[in-house]
C-alpha cells in the first residue's frame, strides 16, 4: 500500500505514484493499492485508520508497519494513554493532533514519528474491530529526520534532501535511481494557496481553526514565498507538516464535514495501481478493487492540480507484470 502523489508530509512525493508502483512490483509485491489522495497527505490518526480499513476490506490478516521500538507492547501502552478525551482536553484548545498526543505522552520516550504511525495503526485495529495481526519493522541506525548516514543507512529526509542537491544515493535505496524527481513546485503551490486563502472563505477547511486562520490570513499579508511562511507559521504547537497539510486542504477545499463523513462511511472502491499475475487471481473476484481507473469516483481536482504543479502524465490502468 502506498501514498497518492499528495503525501503525509503535506507535499508531492518526490517520486510520482507511477515509479513507486514499478518499484514495487519488481520488488517482488503482488499487489500494489493506493492511500486515495484526500487521505494521504491527512494527519496520522486519518491516514492510518483509513489506510488499516483498506487492508481489512482486501481481506488482509497480517499488517507490518515500522517503528521506533521492537516492542510491540510499548506502542500497545502508547495506544492506551492517549484516549480520545485526553487528546481532546488539548485540541480544544487549539493544539494540532499531533501536539495533544505529545503533551498527553509528556515524560516518555515513546512519542517518535515511526511510533506515532504505528500506534496509530493499532487504534485503528482496536476501534474499528479489525480481524489483523500487527508485527514492527524496527527502525536501525538513524531516526526519521536524521541528517546523517550510519552503516549505509540514511532516513528518508536525508535521501530527500541529497536527491535536491544532485547527491549520488544509488548505495542508499535498494533500486535505480534514475528518475524524474519532482521538485521545484512549491513557489506555484504557494501562490494558489494565498490567493484562495485571501479571496475565499476558508473557515471551514479541515484542521482550520478560527485562531489559526487569523494568524495565516494576517502572515499571507507580509510573506511572499513557500519557505518563508512555512517558518512563519510553523511553532511549538503548529507542526510544520500540519501547515503544509493545511495548505493543500485550502487549495482542494477539503472540509470538516468532508472529513467527518469519509470517516464514518464505507470503503466501496480500492484503487489497484499495480498487480502481477499472483496478484491478479486474488483480486479478480472483488469487485470493488478497481484496475481500470476510469471506472473510479475520483475527484478530478486532484490530478488538475497536479498537472498544475509538476505537469500531465497518463495513468488510467493498473500497471501489470507477469512476475
Amino acid at each position: 500500500m502506498i501514498s497518492s502523489d499528495f503525501v503525509q508530509r503535506g507535499e508531492l512525493s518526490i517520486l510520482n505514484v507511477v515509479d513507486r508502483t514499478n518499484i514495487a512490483l519488481d520488488m517482488g509485491y503482488d499487489i500494489v493499492v493506493e492511500i486515495p489522495p484526500y487521505i494521504s497527505f491527512q494527519n496520522a490518526e486519518i491516514y492510518c485508520s483509513y489506510s488499516t480499513r483498506i487492508l481489512s476490506k482486501l481481506g488482509v490478516d497480517i499488517q507490518v508497519f515500522g517503528a521506533e521500538t521492537s516492542n510491540i507492547s510499548e506502542i500497545i501502552k502508547m495506544s492506551e494513554l492517549l484516549v480520545d478525551d485526553k487528546i481532546l482536553e488539548y485540541t480544544s484548545k487549539g493544539y494540532s493532533y499531533n501536539k495533544a498526543c505529545s503533551m498527553v505522552l509528556e515524560g516518555t520516550d515513546l512519542y517518535k514519528s515511526n511510533n506515532i504511525l504505528a500506534m496509530e495503526y493499532i487504534r485503528a485495529i482496536k476501534n474499528y474491530n479489525l480481524d489483523i495481526k500487527s508485527y514492527i519493522i524496527e527502525r536501525k541506525n538513524v531516526d526519521y529526520n536524521d541528517n546523517n548516514i550510519v552503516s549505509g543507512i540514511a532516513s528518508a529526509t536525508k535521501i530527500r534532501e541529497m536527491i535536491k542537491n544532485k547527491d549520488n544515493i544509488s548505495s542508499l535505496v535498494p533500486y535505480d535511481a534514475k528518475y524524474d524527481y519532482v521538485m521545484g513546485y512549491e513557489e506555484k503551490l504557494f501562490s494558489l494557496f494565498k490567493y484562495i486563502a485571501l479571496t475565499k472563505n476558508i473557515d471551514d477547511i479541515y484542521d482550520m481553526t478560527e485562531d489559526l486562520k487569523n494568524y495565516i490570513l494576517k502572515r499571507l499579508k507580509i510573506v511572499y514565498n513557500y519557505s518563508d511562511f512555512i517558518n512563519e507559521i510553523a511553532s511549538k504547537h503548529i507542526s510544520i507538516n500540519r501547515v503544509k497539510r493545511l495548505m493543500l486542504n485550502v487549495i482542494l477545499d477539503i472540509s470538516k464535514e468532508y472529513m467527518e463523513n469519509i470517516k464514518k462511511s464505507e470503503i466501496n472502491e480500492i484503487k489497484v495501481l499495480g498487480i502481477n499475475q499472483k496478484g491478479a487471481k486474488y483480486i479478480k473476484d472483488l469487485d470493488f478493487a478497481k484496475v481500470n481507473f476510469k471506472n473510479i469516483n475520483e475527484d478530478i481536482k486532484y490530478k488538475l492540480l497536479y498537472e498544475y504543479l509538476i505537469g500531465k502524465y497518463d495513468n488510467y490502468n493498473s500497471i501489470y507484470k507477469e512476475k
